[in-house]
């Protein structure tokens, strides 16, 4: 599924215009959307009482168009203008107007001067309206956010959000921006939001699945051409069938040497766990066979605790990978297919060296390499010196390289706080995939893949129910046993990432939201598999037809 940014949306209307789809057709389409997602969420609205509050803009019209077909229903309509009604121009007057003759009730604000009380009498009838309505209609600002909220709005934003019956947002909750997912201020929490022909990235990532609510996507009649026409970035939003096709096939007529051979390298002396995790995901992504190579003092334990996968033990010091270890590895990395390197590898400068000597020979790997964990901390080290060899890689050559940070990590490889990788988790994991050529998975909230390209997907599954320790682990090795499979780099990233998220979805539904173990993740990926391979897959968006 295609998303659009803000700046997208605004030049698909400017657009749809030029060839012949004026305005007031796509606010009318708009309205309509808004009035069948409520249906949606509620069922009739005959005889309830429905408050619907509008910002001066398009989107306001929006909410004006809306409650016409409210009124025209046979609900109650009550319309809080968040404006005077002599600053409301062009369509959103237009359809005020239209709104009144349907027999809405309109509160406006009074011409700036006439009552200085009239804005605190606005918003006190504003919040009974709220306590008394079947639904309320968030209109205000939709992608036309810049900044935090202020003034009335901000106000009328703090009423909305306490109301108790379900709120449903016309294209995005107030005070959520469009393309980031955050809020820079006050937002409304949605119980539900319907948005126009195209999801945007806040929606699906950062807080927009929590402030968003349900969302609903309806199509108002933009010409596929004008799409095709959009300048970048190019982001979608994978869905089952999009899956589906990134997987290997799996013919009767095939044997375990099919399936490739991924090498997991981690797991020092302490963090065998890490190691193990991610020789289970590789397993369980169809691989064929999964070694994981290991310091010499850790091979025992870890020997033990696998019964599927294979270990090598390499030469370590302190119980950590050395020089000398990436040295045998390289050696004898032929017989592998894709290589995961970082989970439990541990810190300190014999790793340093190791990640290093592996990277320096990486382009003569000629194979996948996913890099995670403590290999990141390495490659931070390795970045922050100007160390890495990976700049030396031509900028038009196809990436092998993925990595798979979390915002802390991904923190320390950009230089950059948490808090400046997460105000922009998209525009974050594409400026690093770009600076190092590299395919970047950005975990968290609405996990973000992005190649060197200028393309981004956001990833629709998983939740707080991967929060908890070794999920990452998981994640290497699956995408390392896909990529082991021949899946090319960016469809392992996208696949591994959605299978993931599915998983732990999955057992969420079965087990509960709290509690889920990274193992059971693991064993869960067959399951999320043939869940897409059958296209029964739930997703946080439902299109209105």
């Amino acid at each position: 599924m295609r998303i659009l940014t803000a700046s997208q949306s605004k030049a698909l209307d400017a657009a749809a215009e030029r060839d012949g789809h004026p305005m007031a057709a796509l606010m009318e389409a708009a309205g309509l959307r808004v009035a069948q997602a409520a249906r949606q969420l509620l069922g009739g609205l005959d005889g309830r009482r429905v408050v619907v509050v509008c910002g001066r803009g398009n989107n306001g019209g929006d909410g004006l168009v809306a409650a016409r077909y409210f009124a025209n229903g046979g609900a109650r309509v009550e319309i809080f203008l968040a404006a005077q009604p002599d600053s409301i121009t062009g369509l959103p007057a237009v359809y005020l107007k239209s709104a009144v003759r349907a027999g809405c009730v309109v509160h406006a604000l009074p011409t700036a001067g006439q009552d200085e009380d009239a804005p605190a009498a606005w918003l006190a009838g504003l919040a009974e309206a709220c306590g008394q309505a079947a639904l309320v209609v968030d209109a205000l600002l939709g992608v036309g956010l810049h900044g935090p909220p202020r003034g009335i709005v901000a106000d009328a934003i703090r009423v909305i959000s306490q109301a108790s019956c379900p709120v449903l947002a016309v294209d995005v909750a107030s005070g959520l921006d469009a393309d980031t997912g955050q809020a820079p201020g006050v937002a409304v929490k949605a119980t539900a939001t319907v948005t126009m022909s195209f999801a945007k990235p806040g929606h699906l990532t950062g807080r927009g699945r929590d402030l968003g609510g349900q969302l609903y996507i309806g199509d108002i009649g933009f010409p596929a051409g004008a799409v095709g026409e959009l300048g970048g970035p190019y982001l979608v939003a994978p869905e089952a069938n999009d899956i589906a096709g990134m997987l290997p096939a799996r013919p009767y007529y095939s044997n375990k040497g099919t399936y490739g051979h991924l090498l997991v390298v981690g797991g020092s002396t302490g963090f065998i766990g890490a190691a193990a995790l991610a020789a289970r995901g590789g397993l369980r992504s169809g691989t064929g066979l999964v070694t994981v190579a290991c310091p010499a003092q850790a091979q025992p334990s870890l020997a033990a605790k696998l019964t599927e996968a294979m270990t090598w033990p390499l030469p370590d010091g302190d119980g950590r990978l050395n020089a000398a270890a990436a040295q045998e590895l390289l050696a004898g990395q032929g017989r592998f297919t894709a290589l995961a390197v970082g989970p439990g590898l541990g810190r300190g400068s014999d790793v340093t060296s190791f990640v290093k000597l592996l990277l320096e020979q990486e382009p003569q790997l000629g194979k996948p390499l996913v890099i995670d964990a403590d290999g990141l901390n390495a490659l931070a080290e390795l970045i922050a010196a100007s160390d890495w060899p990976g700049k030396k890689v031509p900028a038009d050559s196809e990436p092998r390289i993925i990595i798979t940070p979390h915002p802390g990590e991904l923190s320390r490889l950009m230089g950059k706080s948490v808090p400046e990788i997460e105000s922009d988790r998209i525009a974050a994991a594409m400026a690093a995939a770009q600076t190092w050529h590299v395919i970047v998975l950005l975990k968290g909230t609405g996990t973000v893949v992005a190649d060197p390209r200028g393309r981004a997907a956001i990833i629709p599954t998983g939740g707080p129910y991967l929060a908890t320790g070794g999920t990452g682990d998981v994640l290497c090795g699956l995408i390392g046993g896909l990529c082991a499979q021949g899946v090319p780099v960016w469809e392992a990233a996208v696949a591994g990432a959605f299978l993931h998220g599915l998983a732990a979805d999955l057992l969420a539904e079965s087990l509960g939201h709290t509690g889920l173990l990274a193992g059971e993740v693991a064993d869960a990926i067959p399951r999320a598999r043939r869940a897409v391979e059958n296209g029964r897959v739930v997703l946080p968006w439902r299109f209105l037809s």
